[in-house]
């Protein structure tokens, strides 16, 4: 009992890392807190410390954050500056 509690309480602390790196626009940051979180939940799946009901309910607000995170990533500039120069 007290491990599903501490499971979820670490959860929530990835989440939350993720909405305040998305609020201050640190992509990079953000990125690694959504592969942690991920395999987070993977772990305590696979353990099963964690029940299939709240493992939906983190992959629904996954699925919210990986639309907000839909064009992050590292832009290929060197294609931009042979064009301009």
């Amino acid at each position: 009992m007290f491990e599903r509690r501490k499971a979820k309480k670490a959860i929530e602390e990835k989440l939350n890392a993720i909405q305040m790196n998305l609020e201050n626009n640190y992509k990079d940051l953000t990125i690694s807190s959504h592969k942690e979180a991920v395999a987070l939940i993977k772990k305590y799946l696979d353990e099963g410390i964690l029940k299939p009901g709240d493992v939906t309910a983190y992959q629904r607000k996954l699925t919210e954050y990986e639309a907000k995170m839909q064009h992050y990533g590292h832009a290929n500039i060197s294609s931009f500056l042979k064009e301009r120069y």
